[in-house]
């Protein structure tokens, strides 16, 4: 059964934008960068000329897993004290930004995200299914329906901030002079990191993840 309430728009906070049909997010965008044409969604970015720095990276040859990271350390102390548990945390933490870095400098995994968002506001899944710290057992249905409007609207984010940067790509290749190059770099730089931190606050399913990835080395991005 479709949900009713997918239509509804989530409840945003002041000063966050709302959700957009992706229509209307193309008529936004074309709004804020005039002249530059907005790319397809399953069109691939360029390889010929990217930006040096914030391009969209491919992935490389053996990705950062935190278990085995976690493996290693603790092997490699016969007891740890509570500084060293700290200390193997933060290892731990770090690969699992590197990897969160690694997928979404990828098109195809922004893609992947996207149609997650998708078959989420089709009721095909349930928010429970997608996410840490969701149990449809234990939540209300009133509950259930804010955290769905709430990943909606930051898979929203995502594809808005990624579109911005491929167009920021486009705009950066016909600049001429350095000092608006790095400018357009800095914008998509700051860009990125804010499609880091709504993805993280998503706090997807780890097995979410690990399929994102599987279809990454899959296709040899």
């Amino acid at each position: 059964m479709e949900d009713r309430d997918s239509e509804k728009p989530y409840l945003l906070e002041p000063g966050e934008d709302p959700i957009l049909l992706p229509d209307e997010l193309d008529i936004e965008l074309f709004a804020e960068f005039p002249g530059i044409e907005i790319e397809d969604e399953s069109a691939r970015v360029s390889d010929e000329e990217e930006t040096p720095g914030v391009g969209y990276g491919g992935l490389p040859g053996k990705m950062v897993d935190p278990v085995r990271i976690y493996l290693k350390e603790m092997g490699s102390f016969p007891l740890l004290t509570r500084e060293g548990e700290v200390e193997v945390a933060k290892k731990i933490e770090n690969g699992y930004q590197e990897i969160l870095r690694v997928v979404l400098n990828c098109p195809m995994a922004i893609r992947e995200i996207v149609n997650l968002g998708k078959t989420l506001r089709t009721g095909k899944i349930t928010i429970s299914e997608i996410i840490n710290d969701a149990d449809d057992e234990v939540m209300s249905l009133k509950e259930e329906k804010i955290q769905k409007r709430k990943v909606l609207h930051l898979i929203h984010q995502i594809d808005k901030g990624t579109r911005k940067i491929q167009l920021l790509h486009k705009k950066w290749k016909v600049l001429k002079k350095k000092s608006s190059k790095k400018k357009a770099e800095e914008e998509i730089k700051k860009i990125q990191a804010s499609i880091l931190l709504a993805f993280k606050q998503i706090n997807l399913r780890g097995d979410r993840i690990d399929r994102i990835i599987q279809k990454l080395k899959q296709s040899n991005v």
